[in-house]
C-alpha cells in the first residue's frame, strides 16, 4: 500500500519504459520489469498498488489458433513471471504416460539392450494420464499403475521384399496387453498406442530377433524428459512498431522490400508506410538500421504470445488447462503456508 497521505500523479504519468522494451540498433533497452507494488514510490510517479479487481480487469486470454497438436494464445496484463511459470509447468510438471521398465527376452539385433530400452522410452503414447496412478518405488505392477506392451519381431528371408536387405521395426509393432479384464474394458474405446506409428525403432537382418515386454508408467518431465508432454512451450512479447516520422514515397517502398517478414505496407491514399502485420516481426532490426530516426521498435512487457506444441500424448488444449490447474494448486498451497505462519506468529 502507499504510505498515508501519499499523493501520486495519475498512472498515465508512469514512464513509458515501465511497460515497453525498446529494441535499439545496439541492443534492447529497459528490459527490467517494474510491475510490482511500490515500484515508483521513490520517484514522483504514482505507486501502482496491486488490486485483485484491477488485475482481473486488465488480464485476459485470447486464443488465436487451436488444434489437438498446437495452441497459440494471447496473455495480456500479467508480469513475465506468470507465463514463465506456465511454461515451466508444461515442460516439467504436467504428467504423461511413457515406457519406464523394459524386460528384454531376446535381442540379437545391432542395437544393444540399453539403447533399445532408451529408444522405446522416448516414444510418446496416446494415453489419458488420469487413467493411471503413480507407481511408488518397489511397488508391483498392477492394472492401476501400469500398462503392459509387447514387441516381438523376427526377420527372415521370407519377410524381406525385393531388394530389401533389412526389416525395419516400427512403433506400430508394439502391441498392448491388458493386465486385467477391468483394464481391457477401461481402454477398449481408445487402446494405448504410439502417437506416431511410423517411428523407426531399429532394423533387423535375417535371423535376428527382438522379443520384449515393457511397462508404461505415469511420470513428469522433471523426473525424465520422456514424460514431458510438449515439444515446445514458448512465449514472446507482443511487438509494437512506432513511426517517429512519416516514411513516404520511394523510402516507403524500400522499407516494405527491406523487411523479410512482410510486416510493412504502404497506404494507398497517403503513400505512407505503416505496420500492417506487426506480429510477424522477428526483431531482425533491419528497419531500424535503415531508418534509425524514423522507426522505433518496441515490445510490450505485459502482452505475451504463447505457443504450446504437444507431443501428441495429450491434446494441446488439455495441456493448457492442466497447467493452469497445477499453477492454481501451487498458489493455494502457498497461501496455506502463509496462513499457518501468520497464525503461529512467525
Amino acid at each position: 500500500m502507499s504510505p498515508p497521505g501519499y499523493q501520486g500523479r495519475p498512472s498515465a504519468s508512469i514512464p513509458l519504459n515501465s511497460n515497453r522494451l525498446v529494441c535499439a540498433a545496439e541492443g534492447p533497452r529497459h528490459t527490467s520489469s517494474g510491475g510490482y507494488a511500490g515500484a515508483f514510490l521513490s520517484s514522483s510517479y504514482v505507486d501502482d498498488v496491486f488490486s485483485i479487481d484491477k488485475f482481473c480487469e486488465r488480464t485476459f486470454i485470447k486464443f488465436l489458433s487451436v488444434s489437438p497438436e498446437r495452441v497459440v494464445f494471447e496473455l495480456k496484463g500479467v508480469d513475465a513471471a506468470i507465463p514463465n511459470a506456465l511454461r515451466r509447468i508444461l515442460i516439467s510438471e504436467v504428467p504423461t504416460i511413457a515406457i519406464e521398465t523394459v524386460q528384454i527376452w531376446q535381442n540379437t539385433g545391432v542395437v544393444q539392450d540399453e539403447v533399445l530400452a532408451h529408444r522405446l522410452g522416448l516414444i510418446p503414447f496416446v494415453v489419458d494420464p488420469t487413467a493411471l496412478n503413480y507407481r511408488q518405488p518397489n511397488q508391483e505392477f498392477t492394472d492401476e499403475n501400469a500398462l503392459r506392451v509387447s514387441l516381438h519381431v523376427k526377420c527372415t528371408e521370407q519377410s524381406l521384399g525385393p531388394h530389401q536387405t533389412s526389416l525395419p521395426v516400427y512403433a506400430r509393432d508394439i502391441k498392448w496387453e491388458p493386465m486385467s479384464p477391468s483394464q481391457k474394458e477401461a481402454f477398449a474405446a481408445n487402446p494405448p498406442r504410439a502417437v506416431h506409428p511410423d517411428i523407426l525403432i531399429t532394423k533387423l537382418r535375417p535371423g535376428q530377433e527382438i522379443e520384449l515386454k515393457a511397462y508404461l508408467e505415469k511420470g513428469v518431465g522433471k523426473t525424465h524428459a520422456k514424460w514431458s508432454p510438449v515439444c515446445t512451450a514458448v512465449y514472446r512479447l507482443e511487438p509494437e512498431i512506432v513511426f517517429k516520422e512519416p516514411i513516404q514515397g520511394e523510402e516507403a517502398s524500400d522499407l516494405c522490400s527491406l523487411c523479410p517478414m512482410g510486416v510493412f505496407d504502404v497506404e494507398d491514399t497517403t503513400g505512407e508506410a505503416y505496420a500492417r502485420y506487426p506480429r510477424n516481426c522477428t526483431t531482425c532490426r533491419a528497419c531500424i538500421e535503415r531508418f534509425p530516426n524514423g522507426i522505433e521498435l518496441r515490445k510490450i512487457k505485459d502482452h505475451f504470445i504463447f505457443s504450446i506444441e504437444s507431443t501428441g500424448s495429450v491434446p494441446a488444449p488439455l495441456l493448457f488447462k492442466m497447467a493452469i490447474e497445477i499453477l492454481k494448486e501451487k498458489a493455494l498451497t502457498f497461501r496455506q503456508i502463509i496462513d499457518v505462519k501468520l497464525a503461529s506468529g512467525i
